[in-house]
């Protein structure tokens, strides 16, 4: 059974845009806090409803199903599923959610968009430690699956990325402003299959 978490926004003032053509995405800055209710307002950040710039207030819990905007007294609740994505303090978040028993579902923070998109899902969260679950998708639209060699080897039929993949010894490996495993995608996505 779910347990409904709740995040509430108020504004605060450096937030990140998603400037993005269905999957080479890249992350920019952009002055507002906001929800978006489909894939492409995500895309085009256009917000369906946002938080005025005159609060100063953040507030956030982890891994929420519900989320709330709040401005002065006044709030507005989208339930679990009920909005694509949010934007907050500077960043992106996107909701999943697949019918399989025990697949990933909730909000995911997007942390990498070049080549494959690289979300983290707070695992485990206390005052001292907080511990993630790290997600990709092949771009915004595509299903969120656990960032793991098992799966990301059918993302593309080519021998030399599967053998490429294998010889990490870390898929969380993030050297030179990017995650090596999105490098390995993007060196070998655009070569025909071999399988």
């Amino acid at each position: 059974m779910k347990t409904i978490k709740t995040i509430v926004f108020t504004m605060i003032v450096a937030t990140t845009s998603l400037n993005a053509q269905s999957g080479d995405s890249k992350l920019s800055t952009h002055p507002v806090n906001g929800v978006y209710r489909d894939y492409k307002e995500f895309i085009a950040r256009h917000y369906t409803d946002s938080i005025s710039s005159e609060s100063k207030n953040s507030e956030k819990n982890n891994d929420f199903d519900a989320v709330v905007l709040k401005e002065g007294k006044h709030k507005r609740k989208y339930t679990e599923g009920q909005i694509y994505g949010y934007s907050l303090n500077g960043k992106d978040y996107r909701y999943f959610d697949s019918e399989k028993a025990g697949a990933p579902y909730g909000y995911f923070e997007i942390i990498s968009s070049s080549g494959l998109i690289i979300y983290r899902q707070t695992e485990n969260s206390n005052q001292q430690d907080v511990t993630y679950d790290y997600y990709y998708s092949r771009d915004l639209a595509s299903p969120v699956k656990p960032l793991d060699k098992e799966y990301l080897k059918h993302e593309l039929q080519n021998k030399e990325y599967v053998v490429s993949l294998f010889s990490l010894k870390d898929v969380c490996e993030f050297k030179n402003g990017e995650f090596t495993v999105s490098k390995i995608f993007n060196t070998y996505k655009t070569k025909p299959s071999d399988f």
